[in-house]
């Protein structure tokens, strides 16, 4: 009956009978008591006391096995060995985790003293060893243990062997892990292609991969989308495993998140409390909860509601550390990172670099192993910098976080192009554009690698690069990106007015007259096709500016007529819609000085200083305002 209830994971009942049936045979005959099959008896009760997490009492039965079984059997007796790897996982899961360690190990070094290697059993040790040090946090041993074991699983399992899918879905674990988004998303899709040739389908089990997947696809709604089908399958099961969903809606909570649907988020990670409270009886402070409350409290962040962020922030941290009894620990680093980011959004700027420090000190454990953690919480206390106004600091850990990525990421990565964009736009903000261009050309290089070649992105970077080389007097180099910006925007029917604009002043540097004064023409045409009055007032500052640009060309082409009319009608836009404006003085001012000058060409002096008179008045003007 025991058994007939645990196949249907009624782990209580099956307990209850067990435990009955054991009682009644060491009654019947007490010279079973130490006979090998009692052993067996104690073993399995063992392993559904682990079912229901009640660790303890499994170490208890599990020991009653191995004494059993060291009187009874020969030394080294692969029964003995099997109750031994279970005995190391269970003082590991009840937090005696250097204990269980040391068992661990114990029991790969007897495997290996075998005479006749048994190399299904020596994959499961090394699997135990993954999830140990993984768990840990050292995700390098970890690493090597799974790969031993998937060397094995591959040379002497079937292709479908469930040992092939676990070690497959644990690496893609621990390089998520190491931030190594990549190699995660490949084993999580080599495990789901073994799953998928299993007979019967391990529906559950699928379900994780997915949500596993979405964890680490890149692209947010092929990440939804994994989500979602791993929560499906769940719900559609006909026995749902509460907490296998609890997991799935938190994981879908996670990636909903991180694409910015806040409130299917918090409806998901909600979801998911509520089941992993009531699978823990209420338990608010099981360790259990800790992933629970951290989404949340990130949630919380992301709708402003700090002081509860902080909450549910604070709730995880306690529980994680409680549950890990090491602060330092690498998970740590996430928890010290989210609640800095919350004391920054609360402008405690003190407090905030205060737990960014935290963050790193858990990041630079040798335990630890993902450099982007690192180097996104360098780039977070640049940002505390940057609202501080020390922009001197706020560079200086940007590019702390670039060399973190530089030498630990690959050269494409996705995450060496935020940074750069970053350092590069503290330059810019500063003009010193010769500097900005060491962060922008090698950014733009990874784009051209990673993008399409007709993505808007890429139009972004060649405008900022472009805009550099001008200011830095290199009118052919920046001519070379204006080319580029104007070929991906015509392509993407995006509005070309400030491209023009952009190539008409560097062709009139180059001394391109006809060129330059082509490219002002098109820009004006483009904004006169909107009515005036629902233009904006930049499309009228940008029209102004235009009209001032080519009369200034037709009169080094002397075209006196031409530009006048033009400059004219720059004024006329002034005196319209900007005059209230005293930002737009220094513009007028122009125009009247280019007024001047072509009626000195014509010889119309007199026109010429009344055109300087009103501009000293509007000088003078301003002064008396000041």
């Amino acid at each position: 009956m025991g058994q007939a209830y645990a196949e249907i994971r009624d782990y209580a009942k099956a307990i209850e009978y067990s435990e009955k049936s054991l009682k009644i045979e060491l009654q019947n005959n007490r010279n079973t008591m130490k006979h090998p099959s009692i052993a067996i008896e104690y073993h399995n009760l063992g392993l559904l006391y682990e079912e229901m997490n009640q660790h303890e009492k499994a170490i208890e039965y599990y020991e009653k096995a191995i004494t059993i079984q060291k009187a009874s059997l020969p030394p080294e007796h692969p029964s003995t060995i099997i109750s031994e790897s279970d005995l190391a996982n269970a003082y590991f899961q009840s937090g005696q985790r250097q204990l269980g360690l040391k068992k661990c190990l114990k029991v790969l070094d007897a495997k290996l003293k075998q005479r006749s290697l048994n190399f299904p059993s020596l994959a499961k040790s090394y699997i135990n060893l993954g999830t140990m040090y993984e768990d840990l946090g050292r995700l390098n041993k970890a690493e090597e243990n799974l790969k031993k074991s998937l060397h094995i699983c591959k040379r002497y399992l079937t292709n479908h062997h469930p040992d092939i899918t676990t070690t497959y879905q644990m690496l893609g674990d621990v390089y998520d892990g190491m931030g190594k988004r990549k190699k995660a998303l490949t084993n999580y899709q080599l495990s789901l292609e073994v799953y998928e040739r299993r007979i019967p389908l391990n529906l559950t089990a699928m379900a994780n991969v997915y949500i596993r997947m979405s964890a680490v696809e890149e692209n947010s709604m092929k990440a939804i989308d994994y989500g979602r089908k791993g929560v499906s399958i769940l719900l559609d099961a006909d026995k749902i495993d509460k907490e296998a969903l609890a997991f799935a809606y938190n994981a879908l909570g996670s990636t909903l998140l991180e694409a910015k649907q806040i409130e299917e988020a918090m409806i998901n990670c909600t979801k998911a409390l509520d089941l992993g409270f009531e699978l823990v009886n209420g338990d608010t402070s099981h360790p259990s909860l800790n992933s629970y409350y951290h989404n949340l409290g990130a949630i919380y962040s992301q709708q402003g509601e700090l002081e509860k962020a902080l909450e549910y922030q604070q709730k995880a941290l306690e529980i994680f550390i409680k549950k890990v009894e090491d602060p330092q620990h690498p998970e740590t680093g996430q928890m010290y990172n989210n609640l800095a980011i919350t004391y920054h959004e609360l402008k405690k700027y003190q407090l905030a670099l205060e737990f960014f420090e935290k963050a790193i000190n858990s990041f630079k454990q040798p335990s630890a192993e993902n450099p982007r953690l690192l180097a996104q919480t360098y780039i977070n206390i640049g940002s505390v910098y940057e609202d501080l106004v020390e922009w001197q600091k706020e560079a200086e850990y940007y590019k702390m976080a670039l060399d973190v990525q530089l030498t630990q990421l690959e050269p494409d990565d996705a995450d060496l192009v935020l940074t750069y964009s970053s350092l590069a736009a503290i330059y810019e903000n500063h003009e010193n554009y010769a500097t900005a261009l060491d962060y922008l050309v090698p950014m733009l290089n990874i784009q051209m690698e990673i993008l399409s070649k007709y993505d808007l992105e890429l139009a972004d970077t060649h405008e900022r690069v472009g805009t550099c080389y001008h200011l830095t007097k290199n009118y052919k180099k920046a001519l070379k990106h204006y080319r580029k910006v104007l070929k991906i925007q015509r392509r993407q029917r995006e509005p070309l007015t400030s491209i023009y604009q952009s190539l008409g002043n560097t062709y009139r540097e180059l001394k391109q007259r006809k060129t330059a004064s082509k490219y002002y023409q098109m820009a004006i045409e483009i904004i006169n096709e909107k009515d005036e009055t629902s233009r904006t007032i930049d499309e009228h500052a940008d029209l102004c500016q235009l009209y001032r640009r080519l009369g200034i060309i037709e009169r080094q082409l002397k075209q006196f007529d031409k530009a006048m009319a033009d400059l004219k009608q720059s004024l006329a836009l002034y005196e319209k819609f900007l005059v209230s404006d005293n930002q737009y003085n220094e513009l007028v001012r122009g125009v009247l000085e280019s007024m001047a000058k072509v009626h000195e060409a014509k010889g119309n002096m007199s026109l010429a200083e009344e055109c300087r008179q009103k501009k000293a008045a509007i000088v003078n003007a301003c002064i008396s305002r000041c």
